[in-house]
C-alpha cells in the first residue's frame, strides 16, 4: 500500500490524496480519494479492511507500507498488533521494495489524466477519474459522456425542464445508478438510475442523421445524396446569379487558388432539420499578398460606441432596431485579378477558370470588400461616416436624425422616428438580402433588456458567461468574490516551473479570450485580472491555469451583472455621485499604480469613461514606459486618458450631442495635476518625452479640467489593482417591479 499526494489541484470532495493497495497474489487495485493524510489509517481500518475481508472470506495477513508517518502513528500499530497484522516496512530510502504499490500509483495517475483529458474535464475531478481507472464491466460506460439527469420536483417549476444534460461518472460498486458532475445545483453530486443512455441515443441519433459530409463526393454518394445535390446546386445556380466570376483563360504566370464546398445540416429547436446548407469557400490561405490582395482591413463597431449610443436611445426614448444582412460578403466587388479553379463536380471541359467580380466567402479581403459596397450604398442614400468611428454612419438631425452601427453583416438602427429607420430598412433591402430582427435583445453576445417608458436599459452577458462556465466545466458550490486571489503576485514562468502541455496551452488560451470577451463588453471588474494572466500566455504555469479558472468562476458567480443606464436616479455606479440622472455629459476617472510590476517595475493605467455616471469605455493596461516616480505614472496615464476623452467628445459632436465646455477628469494625483496644469521644466520632469506634455495642451484649450478626487472615491482604482475589486451587485430592474 503506499499514498501519492499532495494533488497540486483540490479534488471534489476536498481530495489532496489518494490512498493505493494492491493484492499481492491477484493484483486486485483499490484506490480510496483522502483529504488528509491521517485518513490514511482509519480508511484502512474502518473501509477497506472490512470490505475485502468479507467479500473475499479471507483475513488479511501481511500489509507491505514505505515509512511514510500516516502508517506508523500509534493507534495504527496498536490496531495492527490487535488484530494480527504483520507491518512490513520498507528500508528508508527504498521505494523499490513497494515496487507493486508504487507501480500502481503510476498506472493509476496516468490512466486517470488520460480520462480527463479525453472526457475534457478539469482536473478538480480525478478523485472520479482515479476511482473509475478499473471500472466494474457491467456498469460500464464511457467516462465523461453526456447524460440525462432528472431535476426533483421540488428542485423546478411547473414549467421548467425536468431532465439536465450532465458530464457522468461511472457507479461506484454501492450504487445501481450514475453520478454526475456538475447540475442544477452547482457543487453538488447526483446519482440516479440509467434511465436515459447517452450513448445509444448517439447511436440512434447517428442512425436517421449521419454528421456532415466533409467532401463534395461524400455528399453526392452519401446516404442523403437527394438532400445535399439540391443544395449545391442552388449555392452554384445563386453565384452564377450573382454574376460572381467571369471564365477566362489562366493568364500566364499567374495561378488558381482552390475552394471546397463546408456543408452544415441547421436544424431548429426541437432537433428537426430545417435545411441543408452548402457554402462555397475560397482557399484565402493561397493568395499572395501584393499580387491576389493589397488592403484587408475593415472597420467594426468599437464597444464604447455602441455603448454610447445605447447611453442616448435610453435617455431619449429612441427606438433600437436589428438587422442582418444575408450572405453579405458576395455583395462585395473585387478589385484585384484573383483566378479561382472551377468548382469541383461543376467543371465545363474547357480547364478555364473563375476571375473573381464578387468577394466570396473565405478571401481575405472579402470584409473589406463588403463594407465598402456597402458603405457606397449608405452614402448615395444620404448618409455620413463618423470622423470617430468608420462603422458608425448618420443620417439627419433632430426628429428625423438617425444612426447606424455596423459590425459585419450584423446592423442597428437607432432612432427617434420609425418613418427613418422604415426608410433606411427599404434602402438596404432594395439593395441587399436582409433579415429584419425587430427590437434589439441580443447582439453580439450581449443580452439587451429595456424597459422604453422608464428610460432603462441593463446589457449583461448572462447566456455567454454561463456558456463558457459550462464549456469548461468550472462549477463549484461557494461563491467566489474576488476575480484573483488576495495573495496572487503575476510570476512569469522560471526554469523550475512545469509549464502546462499542449492541451492545456490551448485551455489556458481559451480561458483568457473568453474572459477578455466579457470584461471588454461589460466586465470592467475583471479587466484587471485578465490583463494580469495575459501577460503570460506565452508560458503559462498550473498556476495561472487555476487562477484563469477561478476567474471564470467570479464571473460565474455573477452572470447578470452588467451595465445599467437609467433616468430613476437609482444608479449606484462609482463616479455617479454629483451627476443628473439621464444627463448625457461625459466624465472620465484615471488612475495608476506606479512600480506594480516586479518583472520590470512598469506601472498599469485605467481608466473609466462615463455617461450619466455609468460607464461606457474603459481599460487597464500595462504602461510601456517605465515611470520615475508615482507621479510620474499618474501623469502618463492622463495622456492616454485624454485621448479616448477626444475620440468621444468627437463621437458624441458627430451623433449631436456637443459637449459644453471641458471634460471633467478625474484623478487622486496632485502631482500629477500639477505637472499638467503648470509648464515647470525641472529635475522632476526634465527627461520625459514630449509627447506626454500634450496633456498641457489639451488642459489649456478647454478639452478637459483636472479635478482632485480621493482615493476612496476613485472610480478607476480597482483598474489598476486587485485590492479594489470585490463581487458586483446586479441593480434591480424596473420590470422588477411589475
Amino acid at each position: 500500500m503506499d499514498l501519492v499526494g499532495p494533488m497540486r489541484t483540490e479534488g471534489i470532495g476536498g481530495a489532496l490524496y489518494f490512498l493505493t493497495l494492491v493484492d499481492d497474489w491477484s493484483r486486485f487495485t483499490w484506490a480510496r480519494p483522502l483529504s488528509k493524510k491521517s485518513d490514511a489509517a482509519a480508511a484502512i481500518k474502518e473501509d477497506w479492511l472490512p470490505m475485502v475481508e468479507r467479500q473475499s472470506q479471507r483475513l488479511v495477513k501481511v500489509l507491505r507500507s514505505d515509512r511514510g508517518g500516516e502508517f506508523l502513528g500509534a493507534d495504527f500499530t496498536a490496531w495492527l498488533k490487535k488484530n494480527g497484522i504483520r507491518h512490513q516496512l520498507t528500508c528508508p530510502g527504498t521505494p523499490q521494495q513497494n515496487g507493486i504499490a508504487e507501480r500502481a500509483n503510476r498506472t493509476i495517475g496516468e490512466a486517470a489524466k488520460a480520462l480527463l483529458r479525453d472526457a475534457g474535464l478539469p482536473y478538480k475531478f480525478w478523485p472520479e477519474a482515479v476511482r473509475q481507472v478499473k471500472p466494474l464491466v457491467d456498469m460500464l460506460r464511457v467516462w465523461g459522456c453526456m447524460g440525462l439527469v432528472m431535476v426533483p420536483k421540488e428542485q423546478r417549476h411547473k414549467l421548467e425542464q425536468s431532465t439536465t444534460r450532465e458530464k457522468r461518472a461511472a457507479a461506484p460498486p454501492s450504487r445501481l445508478g450514475y453520478s454526475r458532475l456538475g447540475g442544477p445545483k452547482q457543487g453538488a453530486m447526483a446519482v440516479q438510475a440509467d434511465e436515459s443512455d447517452d450513448e445509444e441515443s448517439a447511436f440512434c441519433f447517428f442512425t436517421t442523421l449521419p454528421s456532415d459530409p466533409a467532401t463534395l463526393h461524400e455528399a453526392w454518394t452519401g446516404p442523403l445524396k437527394a438532400k445535399w445535390n439540391p443544395s449545391t446546386d442552388e449555392e452554384f445556380n445563386s453565384l452564377i446569379e450573382n454574376e460572381t466570376w467571369d471564365l477566362v483563360n489562366l493568364p500566364k504566370g499567374r495561378r488558381a487558388i482552390g475552394n471546397k464546398w463546408v456543408f452544415r445540416t441547421k436544424t431548429g429547436a426541437d432537433g428537426e432539420v430545417e435545411r441543408y446548407k452548402s457554402r462555397l469557400v475560397a482557399k484565402g490561405f493561397e493568395q499572395k499578398e501584393e499580387e491576389d490582395y493589397k488592403e484587408v482591413f475593415a472597420p467594426v463597431a468599437k464597444t464604447g460606441t455602441l455603448k454610447t449610443l445605447l447611453a442616448i436611445a435610453t435617455m431619449k426614448g429612441w427606438s433600437v432596431k436589428q438587422m442582418d444582412i444575408i450572405t453579405a460578403f458576395l455583395n462585395g466587388v473585387v478589385v484585384e485579378d484573383i483566378y479561382m479553379e472551377q468548382l469541383v463536380g461543376y467543371e465545363d471541359g474547357t480547364g478555364r477558370v473563375c476571375k473573381l467580380k464578387k468577394a466570396i466567402y473565405g478571401l481575405k479581403q472579402a470584409p473589406r470588400c463588403w463594407y465598402e459596397k456597402l458603405a457606397e450604398v449608405l452614402l448615395a442614400g444620404g448618409f455620413n461616416t463618423s470622423q470617430a468611428d468608420h462603422s458608425l454612419f448618420l443620417l439627419g438631425e433632430g426628429e428625423q436624425q438617425l444612426c447606424l452601427l455596423i459590425y459585419v453583416d450584423d446592423i442597428l438602427l437607432f432612432s427617434p422616428s420609425m418613418e427613418q429607420i422604415e426608410r433606411t430598412q427599404k434602402l438596404l433591402m432594395d439593395s441587399f438580402k436582409c433579415k429584419m430582427l425587430g427590437d434589439v435583445h441580443y447582439y453580439l453576445g450581449l443580452q439587451i433588456e429595456r424597459d422604453v417608458e422608464k428610460r432603462w436599459l441593463k446589457m449583461h452577458q448572462h447566456k455567454y458567461i454561463s456558456g463558457v462556465v459550462q464549456r469548461y466545466g468550472i462549477l463549484e458550490g461557494r461563491t467566489v468574490r474576488t476575480p484573483l486571489p488576495a495573495d496572487f503576485k503575476l510570476r512569469k514562468a522560471t526554469e523550475d516551473d512545469v509549464v502546462l502541455e499542449e492541451e492545456e496551452m490551448k485551455e489556458y488560451h481559451s480561458l483568457i479570450e473568453s474572459v477578455m470577451y466579457a470584461a471588454v463588453q461589460t466586465r470592467l471588474d475583471a479587466s484587471f485580472g485578465v490583463g494580469q494572466l495575459a501577460r503570460v500566455v506565452q508560458q503559462p504555469t498550473a498556476e495561472h491555469l487555476e487562477v484563469a479558472r477561478r476567474m471564470v468562476r467570479y464571473l460565474g458567480s455573477t452572470t447578470s451583472a452588467g451595465v445599467q443606464f437609467s433616468m430613476a436616479g437609482q444608479l449606484k455606479q462609482p463616479g455617479a455621485e454629483g451627476v443628473k440622472p439621464g444627463s448625457l455629459k461625459l466624465t472620465c476617472f484615471t488612475d495608476a499604480t506606479w512600480a506594480s510590476e516586479d518583472e520590470d517595475c512598469s506601472s498599469i493605467g485605467g481608466f473609466a469613461c462615463m455617461i450619466g455616471g455609468v460607464p461606457v469605455s474603459w481599460r487597464s493596461k500595462k504602461q510601456s514606459e517605465i515611470a520615475q516616480s508615482s507621479a510620474e505614472a499618474e501623469y502618463m496615464a492622463l495622456y492616454h486618458r485624454i485621448k479616448e476623452i477626444v475620440s468621444l467628445r468627437k463621437l458624441l459632436e458627430d451623433i449631436g450631442e456637443k459637449q459644453d465646455g471641458p471634460t471633467p477628469l478625474f484623478t487622486d494625483s496632485k502631482g500629477a495635476i500639477g505637472m499638467a496644469t503648470n509648464p515647470i521644466l525641472n529635475g522632476l520632469n526634465k527627461h520625459m518625452k514630449i509627447k506626454w506634455h500634450w496633456v498641457r495642451q489639451m488642459v489649456k484649450e478647454g478639452v478637459v479640467e483636472l479635478h482632485h478626487v480621493k482615493a476612496s472615491k476613485q472610480a478607476a482604482d480597482f483598474l489598476t489593482k486587485r485590492e479594489s475589486v470585490s463581487i458586483p451587485t446586479t441593480p434591480r430592474s424596473p420590470q422588477s417591479d411589475r
